[in-house]
């Protein structure tokens, strides 16, 4: 819950850091692409080392981005996340997600070196892997239902 609660608040304080205090030049979209640049991670002239921290509440602008929030971020981590913390323990869970958070910075920083690999890094979308994937492998064979529609067993998703 305090994961889907920082979450939240930081897609509210982006919403409004966006609106009131990066300057937009003919479109409301150009204050976020200002704040995209400053504060998603980014392995070329646009690094800045406080990026390694706040690329992971970076979350694309307006309804799109709130929607991704709420409905895949959120729900996965409420789905998933709390049964892992209740079988692994909070403090445990914690530290996994954080490991598989700095898992996939590792692995961003090696993909940025590729010839195409030059691309901004954001959202926490390696914790999210990282904990769907430990779940599949405790349990293999439970179903899950992709779009809450499609029964799938974890195995194979």
């Amino acid at each position: 819950m305090r994961l889907i609660a920082l979450l939240i608040t930081a897609f509210l304080l982006q919403a409004i850091a966006t609106t009131f205090f990066y300057p937009t030049a003919g479109s409301p979209l150009s204050g976020y692409a200002d704040f995209f640049r400053h504060h998603a991670l980014h392995f070329n002239t646009l690094f800045h080392p406080t990026q390694l921290l706040t690329h992971f509440l970076v979350q694309p602008p307006g309804l799109s981005g709130l929607l991704g929030l709420l409905l895949y971020q959120c729900l996965t981590l409420w789905f998933f996340g709390s049964e892992l913390e209740r079988s692994w323990g909070s403090h445990y869970f914690l530290k996994f997600f954080l490991f598989g958070l700095l898992g996939g910075l590792a692995l961003g920083s090696l993909v940025a070196f590729l010839p195409e690999g030059n691309f901004p890094y954001y959202g926490i979308y390696a914790g999210i892997a990282s904990m769907l994937t430990a779940y599949a492998m405790l349990w293999p064979e439970r179903q899950v239902y992709i779009y809450f529609i499609i029964p799938v067993k974890m195995k194979w998703l």
